[in-house]
């Protein structure tokens, strides 16, 4: 029954399948003749940028921790905020109401301003690292954070180190930044420690009048000179690693200096080395990986030494210097400056010694010129008088001829009259 129904609907099917494709391109013209005409393109808006995240009151909600007495000692509140990786983009007033904080981190965020921070009277470490903040004009406001002491700005946009006023400052991170001048920053009053490392400094200047630093890190930049560091008394480590420093034109007065770092930089020749000796308190010098160590190779310790013996050392290039090595490197400078003072007193010898046959071939050179002179005078003397005496001579000679001639025209003219003494004055006349 069931192959005889299938057969049946088979044959059923067969004359619509036949003509199905007609059937098809009719329908399909029939429903293209009922379509609307195509209509204009509509361009649509771009769609709004996403809203900006907030510090919101549920993110420090979850982010607070570490509870702690108020000021006045009458109730507890919230002292530490740990909101890193939140995404956020804005800090926004919620913060405000947790004005009791003492530490707050929003590290690794995409905050481009934190001037919210300064409603925090009680704040003493802030972290914005790792966000995207081009300034920092929350730092200048003395009136504001009044107790703030850490601050860590690593990893940011920074472009400027401004003048600070936070009046109890003690450290400042601004590694990674981009920083390429400090001319607005004169100085602070208790920072200690001042990181700008990772940077585009070409320069010191600035970098002044802070009497209690202690730490001053500036590796990675493009300094070319240490020029501009002043009034920094209590400086006691100058990290430059890796800078182009090739030569110093002077070292800044550092009387508290004890550890210098100068990996890493383009320094050439010993006589720089040798700048370093006002540095009356240096005891660590790192001088490895430049040009001066690979040319100096083993010797450099030694060599060191003995240029900067007035210093104390400590350590040179990682190494420890040891009694014995201080003492074969003042040994060794002791002979090496006596034979540098006998050979001083040698050249001075050979260079007397040629100086007196330098001046005795000049006399003797100057004798012969004058004999030479006195003799050529004495031939142009006697030249001129055997010329004279050929013109006295000559003129002598002359006189006779014109005496002889007249005596003998008178005598003629007697002998002869007196038409022919006429003509015998006119021929005298014409001989004369």
């Amino acid at each position: 029954y069931q192959r005889r129904v299938h057969g049946d609907l088979i044959k059923m099917a067969e004359p619509e399948n036949k003509g199905s494709e007609e059937n098809k391109e009719a329908k399909e013209g029939e429903e293209a003749e009922k379509l609307p005409p195509p209509q204009p393109k509509i361009e649509l808006p771009p769609p709004p940028p996403p809203p900006k995240i907030f510090l919101t009151p549920a993110i420090i909600g979850r982010c607070v921790s570490q509870i702690g007495k108020t000021p006045n000692g009458l109730s507890y509140v919230y002292t530490k905020l740990l909101a890193e990786g939140q995404d956020i983009e804005i800090i926004g007033e919620a913060i405000e109401t947790y004005k009791n904080l003492r530490s707050v981190s929003l590290a690794k965020n995409q905050i481009s301003k934190f001037h919210e921070i300064t409603t925090l009277p009680y704040l003493i470490t802030f972290n914005g690292s790792q966000n995207q903040a081009e300034e920092i004009d929350f730092v200048g406001d003395k009136e504001k954070l009044q107790f703030l002491q850490t601050v860590d700005l690593s990893q940011n946009k920074i472009k400027a180190l401004p003048q600070i006023n936070l009046i109890n400052l003690v450290s400042l991170n601004l590694i990674d930044n981009q920083i390429n001048s400090a001319l607005h920053f004169t100085g602070h009053a208790t920072l200690k420690i001042l990181d700008l490392k990772k940077n585009k400094l070409a320069n010191f200047e600035g970098i002044q009048n802070m009497p209690q630093l202690q730490e001053l890190y500036a590796a990675e930049n493009e300094l070319a000179s240490i020029d501009g560091l002043k009034n920094l008394p209590c400086l006691k480590k100058l990290h430059i690693r890796k800078n182009p420093l090739v030569k110093f034109s002077s070292i800044p007065d550092l009387p508290a200096l004890e550890y210098l770092n100068l990996r890493e930089t383009q320094i050439d020749s010993m006589e720089e080395v040798k700048k370093f000796s006002p540095l009356k308190d240096l005891k660590t010098l790192n001088l490895l990986a430049t040009p001066v160590v690979e040319t100096m190779a083993a010797n450099m310790k030694k060599e060191t030494l003995m240029l900067l013996d007035m210093l104390k050392l400590k350590k040179i290039n990682k190494e420890e210097v040891t009694a014995e090595e201080v003492k074969e490197a003042a040994d060794e400078k002791k002979e090496k400056q006596r034979q540098e003072e006998e050979a001083k007193k040698e050249a001075e010898r050979l260079a007397k010694e040629k100086e007196e046959a330098e001046a005795k071939e000049r006399e003797e050179a100057l004798a012969k010129q004058k004999e030479e002179e006195a003799a050529k005078a004495r031939e142009e003397a006697e030249a001129k008088a055997k010329l004279e005496a050929e013109e006295k001579d000559k003129k002598e000679a002359e006189e006779k001829a014109k005496k002889g001639v007249e005596k003998k025209e008178e005598e003629e003219a007697e002998a002869e009259g007196e038409p022919e003494e006429e003509e015998s004055q006119s021929l005298t006349f014409y001989i004369y």
